[in-house]
């Protein structure tokens, strides 16, 4: 699940961040608004680069909700995923940087407890100095 959410929300982030992806423009074609207790907006849209070569349809982007409206157009970088990114990757390459570290945290501290501690009640040795077959 970890190495799963680094390649598809981390890495493309990351990769947008840097200046990596095709840059261009982004128009809102459809708002899709939940109700009741979803209240959250998603907006898809067409993506057009700068150079005019490529055109995706049907991508989202993450933008102020203020802001969703149909025929407004944003500037925006594709990495080749279903989701577009500000320019620099705006906040999204922040969050999920931070989510990774947590979770390769989480993921340490569990190798940690779990298998090396059990090993060591069982009498394994951690000693770089040690050897098991002299």
């Amino acid at each position: 699940m970890l190495v799963w959410g680094l390649f598809t929300v981390t890495l493309p982030a990351w990769s947008a961040h840097l200046g990596h992806g095709v840059a261009g423009t982004w128009t809102v074609r459809e708002v899709q608004c939940g109700t009741g207790d979803n209240p959250n907006c998603t907006a898809l849209g067409d993506f057009v680069s700068t150079d005019l070569r490529l055109t995706r349809a049907h991508l989202s982007m993450d933008i102020d909700r203020s802001v969703m409206q149909t025929g407004r157009s944003f500037p925006a970088v594709d990495v080749g995923r279903d989701h577009l990114f500000e320019p620099g990757g705006g906040k999204a390459w922040i969050g999920s940087s931070l989510a990774a570290g947590l979770g390769v945290a989480l993921l340490g501290l569990w190798i940690w407890w779990v298998p090396i501690r059990d090993g060591r009640r069982r009498g394994w040795s951690l000693s770089l100095t040690e050897s098991r077959f002299a």
